[in-house]
């Protein structure tokens, strides 16, 4: 589900599955990583966007209103 956002985001090839599985236990998706993004539910799918603006470390994220509809773990 990750995977084919992190070319544009600089992640080198090689790189991809160490960054995707960061992310997902990041953002703590591991039960759910198998899932397609639309058969998530809207708290996962807030922790998935997340997951993604982490990919390739940037300096800054924004987050508008982080904690709406999330369960917090």
């Amino acid at each position: 589900m990750i995977i084919n956002t992190i070319a544009p985001q600089g992640v080198p090839a090689d790189q991809v599955p160490g960054a995707v599985g960061a992310a997902i236990e990041e953002v703590q998706l591991g039960p759910s990583a198998s899932q397609p993004a639309g058969a998530l539910s809207g708290g996962q799918r807030r922790r998935l966007s997340l997951a993604i603006a982490l990919i390739g470390d940037p300096a800054v994220v924004f987050l508008d209103e982080p904690t709406s509809g999330v369960s917090l773990v």
